[in-house]
């Protein structure tokens, strides 16, 4: 999603004659990418919960869960 969104803006500021600010188009895809992280984080959850409780797969998931949300 950041990437395609990178070369709109790389190819909007080709085809410009005016400068176009880099601080405002770095915010766009600092924006872009938030959502997109929390969209990510929202399906994650969802897959959590869709386990069983109680099972090794639960357990697995939610220390995987814990080590990745730790980084």
């Amino acid at each position: 999603m950041a990437s395609i969104a990178n070369g709109y803006w790389r190819n909007r500021r080709l085809r410009s004659r005016r400068n176009h600010e880099p601080h405002a188009q770095g915010g766009w895809l600092i924006g872009i990418g938030i959502v997109g992280a929390l969209l990510a984080a929202l399906f994650g959850v969802m897959d959590l919960l869709a386990i069983p409780r109680g099972t090794p797969a639960f357990r697995t998931a939610v220390v995987s869960a814990c080590w990745v949300s730790s980084a």
